[in-house]
């Protein structure tokens, strides 16, 4: 993610450090179905996500106005609260279609509001959850990846988020550490960039 948004603002030619930033969401997107899996405080552990995604909203307008000069989505802080919603609500419900449709509704409403991500938001983190170290589970993160490029004419940069999985491969299945300075860093980070932008 750093890397990502130093290229983008400080070295807009160098698209290594685009590639190499992709594989930022999906390990997000599986922190936030982690904190859904295990969380003991779900409205806690959503209302922290609403919080600190409002108080960066203004701190990532700013900078979204700087690399692309227009307004800004929701940032990505909102698109994981949606996810652990879709989450936790499609668990309640028995049937497959039902939980469906449940991921079509959260996908409508990040592409309409809309969140950083769009469409592709809620399919990623309900595929995160899944994560198995098989097979399978790579082939459809593989077809989802694809699919943005292909069908929603996603930049092909974005398939560097396919690396994104080889991080979890040592994942044991287990809760760790707690910590909720991953996402304190989300706004800092941009305070920092804007800043040094500034003194340029």
């Amino acid at each position: 993610m750093l890397i990502d948004h130093v290229g983008r603002l400080f070295f807009p030619q160098a698209h290594f450090m685009v590639a190499m930033g992709r594989s930022s969401f999906p390990l997000f997107a599986f922190l936030a179905a982690t904190g859904e899996k295990y969380s003991k405080n779900i409205k806690g552990y959503l209302l922290r996500l609403i919080l600190l995604g409002l108080l960066t909203q203004p701190i990532y307008a700013h900078f979204f106005q700087l690399l692309f000069e227009k307004d800004a989505p929701l940032n990505i802080l909102f698109g994981l609260a949606l996810g652990v919603v879709t989450l936790r609500l499609a668990k309640r419900l028995g049937r497959p279609l039902q939980k469906l449709a449940i991921i079509l509704l959260f996908s409508g409403i990040a592409a309409l509001v809309p969140v950083e991500g769009g469409l592709t938001t809620i399919p990623t983190i309900v595929v995160m959850s899944l994560f198995q170290n098989t097979l399978g589970w790579w082939l459809s993160y593989a077809l989802l990846e694809m699919a943005s490029v292909w069908i929603l004419s996603y930049s092909p940069i974005s398939l560097f988020s396919l690396c994104a999985p080889l991080f979890l491969i040592a994942y044991n299945g287990k809760q760790g550490p707690k910590t909720r300075l991953f996402y304190g860093v989300y706004p800092l980070h941009f305070l920092v960039l804007i800043g040094i932008y500034r003194l340029l």
